[in-house]
């Protein structure tokens, strides 16, 4: 286990620390190239809007820059992501950061319910420019009454595809998380433009956490690759004694295609 002798608060670009209620953060990736912290945040749907953003951060916390924001996901009366809906995980792959917004855009269709799922939108791109965008079709809600999103995104190390987790909740049922793989290839690039007519990225289910001999599944939001071929997953109890967090480790069984299926190790 870690042992943790200091604290380094993330600051803005004035070199304070962000003030209360100015940025909502959800993930934080190490780019190994430089050591630096890229981190994403979801903004507000407030009567103060507050864009989303991606910010990467040195190691003592120090502001380093703030990555071009595509322009449908800001904040506007009509358009953008919605309330607690944004952007969830950022993942980097090749010198690109590549993240995935919770929920569909304003104009991309109501959120997931049973008979339907929505579309969230994965971005690539670079510091300064947005390269390409797709759509990612999210799976039906699994229970009446419950919402579903993706909450975490992982790149295969070679490029072009990704593990994407989407979580469902239910009040009084409790969560449903399932791994899928998803490829940008055959897929539309949906910068700039609607989803009439896009082609979406193509997926297939890895895991389902309910198959799994897991005491319970907790509101998983974040993974990363852990030591010795595994997959570690961590739950957010969102400050409420009915989410308390609990975290999995995923080792590789076997390969299919070059991606991983997976069975228990820790629980």
């Amino acid at each position: 286990m870690p042992t943790f002798t200091a604290v380094h608060r993330l600051r803005d670009a004035t070199g304070a620390p962000y003030p209360a209620n100015t940025v909502d953060p959800e993930d934080i990736r190490v780019d190994p190239r430089t050591g630096h912290y890229v981190w994403s945040q979801e903004g507000d749907r407030g009567a103060t809007p507050i864009d989303p953003s991606v910010r990467e951060a040195a190691r003592d916390g120090a502001f380093v820059r703030e990555y071009r924001l595509a322009d449908n996901l800001r904040m506007r009366p009509d358009q953008g992501p919605r309330r607690n809906e944004a952007l969830e995980g950022p993942a980097l792959a090749r010198g690109r950061v590549v993240t995935a917004v919770e929920g569909p855009l304003l104009r991309d269709g109501p959120p997931a319910d049973r008979t339907r799922g929505a579309v969230s939108r994965i971005t690539t791109q670079t510091p300064d420019r947005v390269r390409a965008q797709y759509a990612y079709r999210q799976e039906p809600v699994f229970a009446e009454g419950g919402s579903t999103g993706v909450t975490a995104i992982l790149p295969d190390p070679r490029g072009g595809r990704f593990l994407v987790l989407e979580r469902s909740f239910a009040p009084g049922v409790g969560n449903k998380v399932r791994l899928f793989e998803a490829t940008t290839h055959g897929a539309t690039d949906v910068a700039g433009r609607s989803l009439d007519r896009a082609g979406p990225m193509p997926k297939r289910l890895l895991a389902d956490l309910a198959d799994f001999p897991l005491s319970r599944v907790g509101n998983v939001e974040g993974m990363a690759w852990g030591p010795d071929r595994t997959l570690v997953l961590v739950s957010d109890d969102n400050f409420a004694a009915t989410r308390s967090p609990s975290s999995s480790c995923l080792p590789c069984a076997d390969t299919v295609d070059g991606m991983s299926t997976a069975r228990l190790l820790l629980s």
